[in-house]
């Protein structure tokens, strides 16, 4: 192994589905619809509908948060409620960094290992992240989806960050709380681990690196 790629949402921040149905539920909105219309877009593991589909450019920077919406027709509301930004109620406000991940990241880092973010974002998010994964981590990549033009589990944007490291894939671990991303890393031939929970994902990655247990 030489480098360690890490997903954003859920790895090294708080669950993203816990805070949207938290969010859901404050707003008032219908949790059911948003879990139904929302869920399979940002997972990745959604039938090809319209939503899907127009949820898949929005994440690949190809229309706006806008145009998403309007396209969700009734579902509109409430699912503005909770993933507009300037919504009173949008559940980015309430996210929280994961702390152990980003003390890993620099372990990794300090250890010799090449770094990289990959993570699928929506453009009008990303201050968001800039909140949540501070620029002060040690990425060697940083790749947002809709910056590339690529989202996960598509190829393109783990080919990309393998050729910013300048490493094969055989030489990469990738961490995602997404079985479907995993998967996508591992059609490559990276090595991937679903993301559960900090403790026994650090524990499984410090054994695939090589690393004392209890490093940092």
């Amino acid at each position: 192994m030489k480098a360690v790629l890490f997903d954003a949402a859920g790895v090294l921040t708080a669950p993203f589905s816990f805070d949207l149905v938290a969010e859901a539920i404050t707003s008032g909105a219908d949790v059911d619809t948003l879990v139904e219309v929302l869920l399979p877009i940002f997972s990745g593991e959604g039938a090809d509908d319209d939503a899907v589909r127009v949820g898949n450019q929005l994440e690949r920077g190809e229309v706006s948060l806008e145009d998403f919406l309007d396209s969700l027709g009734e579902a509109r509301r409430d699912a503005a409620m909770v993933i507009d930004p300037h919504s009173p109620t949008f559940f980015g406000r309430y996210w929280s960094p994961n702390i152990a991940m980003a003390e890993f990241v620099h372990e990794v880092h300090e250890a010799g290992f090449l770094t990289g973010l990959v993570s699928n974002n929506v453009r009008e998010w990303q201050d968001t992240w800039d909140r949540l994964v501070p620029t002060t981590l040690p990425f060697d990549v940083r790749l947002f989806s809709w910056q590339v033009g690529a989202r996960k589990p598509e190829p393109a944007i783990y080919e990309r960050a393998l050729r910013g490291l300048d490493i094969a894939a055989t030489d990469a671990l990738f961490i995602d709380d997404f079985a479907v991303m995993a998967d996508g890393a591992r059609s490559l031939g990276m090595t991937a681990i679903d993301f559960v929970d900090e403790e026994s994902a650090i524990a499984e990655a410090r054994q695939l690196l090589g690393l004392a247990p209890g490093v940092g």
